[in-house]
Order: C-alpha cells, then structure tokens, then sequence
C-alpha cells in the first residue's frame, strides 16, 4: 500500500491506518476474566488516503480486517487489508477508481474509452466489505453491500478467495449479514432479484448439514418490491422470531435506471438512492415454516431509516420489534470525510434513536373497528386500524434518545424477551456537536426502567466504538446482564 502522511490536524479516525503485520501484543488495562478467551474479528476502513487521489467518505475507505486474539493474560492485535477488486484497482492507479458511497468512479488504465458509456451492471458493484464478519462452515467471511463475499484466512488474514452470492443463493445482491436461528441452528440471508419484477428474497442454510451449507441453502420465500424502479436498500432490513421471519422494507430504494448510468453520468452510490418518506416504511411478517407472508399491511406511521435491529420475540400474539432508527437519509452526509475531518456537521443530520414497535399478529384487520387500537392500553407503542392498513407508532427507548446508533443484547436472549439492551453511537454522533450522551462509551438500557441509558464504559475523545460484541458469561446461573463487553471500532464477530 502507498504511504501517505497523517496529519495531527484532523480526527484519528479518518486518516490511514497501518496494516500490523506480524501480530503485537497491545495494551489492556482492564482485568481479564479467566473464562474470557477467543477472538474477535473487525472488518472496517483502513485507507482513506491514495498518492493520487481521496476517497470522499468514511464508509468508502479500503477495507481492513483485525483479529485481537485474547488470552487469559495478554491480548494480541493484527490487520490486513482484504485484496477485493475495489482494493487492487485503487492501488494500482493510486487513486479511487471503482464509486463509492459518495465516491465517483476514478479512470480505470484497464478499461477502454468507450466503457464509460457502457452500462454498469451487478458485477460492476464495489466489493469493498466494510462492516460485517461472519462464520460459516467454520470459514471466516466478510461481506459487502453487493454480490460478492470473501474468505479470510483465518490465521494471517489473507483474502483466500471470493463467491458471488447469485451463483450460490441466487441472489443478485445481499444484504451483508447472516442470521442464525438459535432454536434449530439454521443460517438465513437475505437479498434482491430480478425476475419479472424486484423481489426481497429470504434463503435459508439448513443446521442438519454443517459442513455442506452454502451448497444446500433454500429458498424460504420471497416478497415483491412496492418500487418497479429497483428494491429497498437491504442493510439491516431482518430478524428472526420463534416462528416468523420479520422483513422491514424502508422507502429507501436503489433505483436500478440511475445505477445503470454511473459510468456516463459519474454517479456515485449515493446518487442511485431515491429517499420517499411519503411512502412509509412497510413491516412483513414471513412465515418461517411455510415463506408465506401475512396479508396484513403494517405500515409506520412516519418513514424510518433503519440503523440496526436490535431484536425481534413473539409475546401474546404480538411481535415485539426494537430497532435503531434514523428519521431521513443524512447519516451518509454524516460520514462525509470532509465533515469528520473539519468537525462540521451537516444541517440535515438527524442522530439515531432507539424505539420499539409492537405488531399485533392478525389474520384479517377488518374484523376489527375502523381507527380502533389493537393493543392493549398498558403498551406504549401504538397500532391503529386505518383500512385494510395497521398503522404503527413506536416507542421511544431510552430518555434524551440521541445518538443510540446500534444495539445488542445478551445473545442467550435473541428472539425472546429481554430487559437489557447496550446501544453506541455511530461515528458521526461522537465528532458533531451536540455529541450523544453516550459518545466514546457504551450505554445499557434497563427496558424495565425511565431514565437515560447508564454509561457502562467509557473512553476518551479519541476513541469511537461502534457496535459491542456481547459475551455472556458461561458460568451456569449467570444473569442476563451478566457479562464483560468487547468494544469494538467496527462491526465484528466474536468467536471462541
């Protein structure tokens, strides 16, 4: 990789980082538990800067993958960058050449003049997998916002190799994360087609063959996009319950005509998104057995942008959803490195908050009164018939709700109830003023309680955790929120 220098006058966390090749043993103030041994994985920017040119966006940088690998007395830290596709072409010209989020596409010595007038097609989308690591088949993967997913050697870090989730899932693009079931152990993921329209489609890798799951994943179900012009943007856009998958489809769409003239009109991703709050944000429920989807329209009463799904559980014929929301599209402006670099926050940017929706599971909504409840008085949150329509207003969790970006709970409790959740700001709530009352640490959420969330850890100024890894304690009896957390700079995996 070119070096760049840093510069001492702007953010830590938007200038280039080293790759640390052999790995080093790092500093942990903290005690270690005994029984606290494992590694956890990152996967987030590495390289912002290139002698040639800059990447436009936080979220557009090259992708690097860590490993901290932790022991009963030491802590050890290594990184890599992922050679994708985005990641060879940009070094070898020395600048940004495939578009990103609010990166345009650069020149590219390998392609012709006349490709710039070619259409830009699914294969043409950038491979840069920022955020996501998982593990299937006891193989380390990490994920973009596309149809390309990579192998990660597991003990150097090195790119193995790479499928594309249409050949294997069918799927012309995916959403970057996979979903286990804790009940049976079965593996889900979710992405677009393209057949005679848009479709939202949900495949199941099935528990009963471990070793041979990519080759025998499923097709549970599908759903029509509300848009002929492209499908919802699929970022955390599922969760699973006892018996139900639940789809949420935000009026955020990839509009595939604006996609298509990249090339000739230099777009950059950000530019294929089409933002309509008039349309709402539309909830399906998706049978988990069968892929058939409840007839009922559940709609938002006001659009959200969906930041994280916390966790999804049935109680008395309800299903409890909390997410992380945000209320337009300004977190992209919000990762602008020339806002993060300057500390100047852009005028639209809005914060994320935390809210639960209920969702009455019905089979036909016209059996109830016209404008009537279907929630008891008790819940906070709020379901109204309007129509053939089920109208849902969420409830806020959490006071002075500023900032609670994404959240986790003790896995233990996935798809069933619980009571704690911790919750951490993306990067933006931590640099732009005012910043979140739970900047630079990691908030735990008593549901049962009123009040702000209670700082459970906390760092200084220079330090932007995003997104903790819960580690539930496996001493028998031990309580829900017993546990230590692993902050992390970027989404990541814990595995033992």
């Amino acid at each position: 990789m070119p070096s760049v220098k840093s510069n001492l006058k702007i953010p830590s966390c938007a200038q280039n980082v080293p790759e640390v090749q052999p790995p080093r043993e790092i500093n942990f103030t903290a005690p270690i538990p005994g029984w606290l041994k494992g590694t956890l994985w990152t996967s987030g920017p590495g390289t912002f800067d290139l002698e040639k040119g800059s990447y436009k966006s936080w979220l557009d940088g090259l992708a690097m993958i860590t490993k901290v690998e932790i022991g009963s007395e030491s802590v050890k830290l290594s990184s890599k960058h992922v050679h994708t596709v985005n990641y060879k072409k940009a070094v070898k010209a020395k600048h940004p050449v495939i578009p990103g989020l609010m990166t345009p596409p650069g020149d590219d010595d390998a392609k012709g003049f006349f490709s710039k007038f070619m259409p830009f097609g699914p294969n043409d989308i950038s491979d840069n997998c920022i955020g996501v690591v998982t593990s299937i088949d006891s193989k380390m993967y990490v994920m973009a916002d596309g149809p390309t997913i990579y192998e990660i050697n597991q003990k150097n870090l090195s790119t193995v190799g790479h499928f594309n989730s249409h050949k294997i899932f069918g799927l012309n693009n995916i959403c970057p994360e996979v979903i286990k079931d804790v009940t049976t152990g079965d593996l889900y993921v979710c992405g677009s087609t393209l057949k005679a329209t848009f479709q939202n489609t949900i495949v199941k890798m099935p528990f009963s063959n471990k070793s041979k799951r990519l080759e025998e994943a499923t097709l549970v179900g599908s759903i029509p996009s509300r848009w002929k012009f492209g499908p919802c943007c699929l970022r955390k856009c599922f969760a699973l319950t006892e018996n139900y998958i639940v789809f949420v489809e935000t009026p955020h769409i990839v509009n595939v005509v604006k996609v298509a003239a990249t090339y000739i009109k230099g777009y950059r991703m950000y530019d294929w998104m089409d933002w309509i709050p008039s349309d709402k944000t539309r909830i399906y429920l998706m049978q988990k057995t069968t892929g058939k989807v409840l007839k009922v329209e559940y709609l938002t009463a006001q659009a959200i942008l969906l930041l994280d799904i916390v966790n999804a559980y049935e109680e008395n014929n309800k299903i409890i959803l909390d997410v992380c929301t945000q209320s337009n599209m300004s977190l992209f402006e919000g990762f602008n490195l020339s806002n993060i670099r300057s500390l100047i926050s852009p005028k639209t940017y809005v914060p994320g908050c935390m809210e639960r929706f209920v969702i009455p599971v019905i089979a036909d909504v016209r059996k109830h009164a016209e404008n009537s409840s279907l929630l008891s008085s008790d819940v906070k949150s709020l379901a109204i018939r309007k129509g053939d329509r089920v109208i849902l207003t969420g409830e806020p969790l959490g006071q002075n709700c500023n900032g609670y970006d994404t959240g986790c709970i003790n896995p233990n409790y996935s798809s069933r109830k619980h009571l704690f959740t911790y919750t951490t700001c993306c990067l933006p709530s931590t640099v732009f003023k005012p910043t979140s009352p739970i900047a630079h640490g990691v908030g735990k959420v008593h549901l049962g309680e009123a009040g702000c969330p209670r700082v459970m850890w906390e760092t200084g100024p220079g330090c932007h955790p995003w997104s903790p890894v819960f580690v539930p304690n496996p001493a028998p009896g031990s309580k829900e929120d017993e546990r230590p957390h692993l902050p992390r700079h970027q989404l990541a995996q814990a595995t033992e």
